[in-house]
């Protein structure tokens, strides 16, 4: 039997059987001392890091070419702490454009990719995570302007944490900026300024740019409620003999008892309120898990995992009773009822999708995706500072909105809807000063212009 990893490249069968062997006992090994980079969710790239980590000698040099999920994938994370650990002078480059080509190194793969380059810790040398973020506005288009690419990229120095890379008579070719490798959305960024933005709010600092900054009520969602279950434990199919969920999918038949909002569909999704778009079926014999499962996630809010950025317009919302959510839009069920209303709304503002972002993985042009166990790590505002009265104005809000259309996120700049939105979150319910909505405006600009949100669509802004 082949072993499909290791086919290809005219490889035998007993070629293939031996390169398995041997990975399994490396990994085996790498496990034991918990090195271990390889996962299976991210693919055998990922164990071409496990394999020149065992062949880098200390401070040798480690460089590779991988998926541009590597910078914040979740079943990356083993490869990011591995690197954190073990490794110094890190360095991430990626290429700030929107072809989906246009962003690899390699010549045949057709996808995102990021340059990795490292020095493997000495004895009594310890890593950091301390990276230093490259993102090129183009490939370099031959092996002259990749050698002075790489002289420039060489003389930055930390004293200067971001700015713009310059090679002969001023030419811009790109931005970097110094940040924890944990940062991954300082990849693939052609506005350096988005980066202080998005890490701020994680501190609870909004910074904007004219060097405007205040400090702003931010926390993680995971600390205002619990995620809802994962689709395979409501659906999940059969599997000797038992269901793994309790549901089957269904259309919806009358009026649903176990109604669902599982699916994206972009026409569907331009207001706060989206509706279920399937039911629940009860399989057989399930009906005590079925209500289980039920009380366990049924809520009125939910958040995209897959937020295509150029076509969809909301990072999360409500449906109009409880629902289940599902593979596009699972459950967030808040500590707290009246947390519901600011959490939906400070979600669907520029900085909401800001942060959504920026914690998500951009491997395909115009779209970011989290995992369902991501989703606590949201940033997002922290209704627990708001006064009664400010809970009360967000249901003010809230009915002033609940209607409205917004367009598809990366349009934000043109979309008055959202635009309002900003100002009523912002300026009304934070008590911000007007003041804020020029810088604010132009960091909202310089987010729908990044090619990772845009995507090449026509209806990017133009600059």
């Amino acid at each position: 039997m082949p072993v499909p990893s290791f086919a290809g490249l005219g490889t035998s069968e007993d070629e293939q059987r031996q390169m398995s062997n041997r990975l399994k006992k490396i990994c085996a090994g790498l496990k034991k001392r918990g090195y271990l980079a390889g996962h299976g969710n991210a693919g055998l790239a990922s164990n071409f890091i496990d394999l020149a980590h065992v062949k880098t000698r200390p401070g040798g040099v480690l460089a590779l070419v991988l998926p541009a999920a590597f910078v914040s994938g979740s079943s990356w994370e083993n490869s990011r702490r591995l690197l954190k650990s073990e490794y110094k002078d890190l360095t991430v480059l990626t290429i700030a454009a929107h072809g989906q080509t246009d962003r690899a190194f390699s010549a045949d793969t057709g996808m995102a990719e990021a340059l990795v380059v490292a020095n493997k810790c000495r004895g009594g040398q310890q890593g950091s995570g301390e990276t230093l973020f490259v993102n090129l506005y183009h490939r370099p288009r031959s092996l002259a302007e990749a050698f002075e690419v790489a002289r420039a990229v060489s003389r930055l120095s930390p004293q200067a944490r971001q700015g713009r890379i310059y090679i002969g008579d001023r030419e811009t070719i790109g931005t970097y900026i110094w940040a924890p490798l944990n940062e991954g959305g300082c990849a693939s960024l052609r506005e350096t300024t988005l980066a202080s933005t998005a890490i701020g709010l994680a501190t609870g600092t909004l910074q904007l740019p004219q060097g405007y900054s205040t400090t702003l009520p931010t926390t993680q969602l995971g600390v205002l409620g619990k995620e809802g279950l994962y689709h395979l434990d409501i659906i999940g199919g059969i599997s000797k003999g038992v269901p793994r969920g309790p549901f089957k999918k269904i259309a919806i038949q009358g009026v649903p008892q176990y109604p669902m909002l599982w699916s994206h569909n972009a026409k569907q999704e331009r207001g706060l309120v989206v509706p279920p778009d399937s039911e629940g079926e009860v399989r057989p014999g399930c009906d005590s898990r079925a209500i289980e499962v039920w009380n366990t996630t049924a809520s009125r809010l939910h958040f995209n995992l897959d937020f295509q950025i150029n076509s969809q317009s909301l990072t999360a919302c409500l449906t109009p009773t409880e629902a289940i959510g599902g593979t596009a839009w699972p459950n967030f069920i808040p500590s707290q009822d009246k947390w519901t209303l600011p959490l939906v709304l400070w979600a669907n503002t520029a900085l909401g999708h800001l942060a959504f972002w920026w914690i998500g993985t951009r491997q395909q042009q115009g779209r970011a995706r989290l995992t369902i166990t991501q989703l606590p790590r949201l940033t997002v505002l922290d209704p627990r500072h708001l006064s009664e009265g400010q809970i009360a104005q967000a249901e003010d809000i809230f009915e002033a909105f609940k209607e409205a259309e917004f367009l598809p996120a990366n349009e934000a700049y043109r979309d008055d809807t959202r635009k309002a939105l900003d100002r009523a979150i912002l300026v009304d319910l934070l008590r911000l000063p007007e003041s804020i909505l020029e810088p604010l405006s132009i960091l909202r600009d310089q987010w729908c212009a990044e090619p990772s949100v845009h995507g090449g669509k026509s209806t990017r802004i133009d600059v």
